[in-house]
């Protein structure tokens, strides 16, 4: 078994910012998902406003992917 301390641990080479940046890009696209691409819905469940879950999907790169009509990564 793992302790706590051994589960947080980052992956060699990974920063602590492109993890967090993996984790969010991961919770807004199936949140999107969930919603069929309703931005206000998946901002309520995420509980962002709509203006900054779309301004996090542009830094994301998932907003120019779902306006194009491509699945986003």
């Amino acid at each position: 078994t793992s302790t706590a301390q051994e589960q947080a641990s980052l992956p060699e080479g990974r920063s602590l910012r492109d993890a967090v940046q993996s984790l969010e890009h991961r919770l807004v696209q199936d949140a999107l998902q969930r919603h069929q691409g309703n931005w206000a819905s998946a901002g309520r469940e995420l509980q962002m406003d709509r203006a900054n879950l779309i301004r996090l999907a542009k830094r994301l790169g998932l907003y120019e992917a779902r306006k194009r009509g491509a699945a986003p990564n």
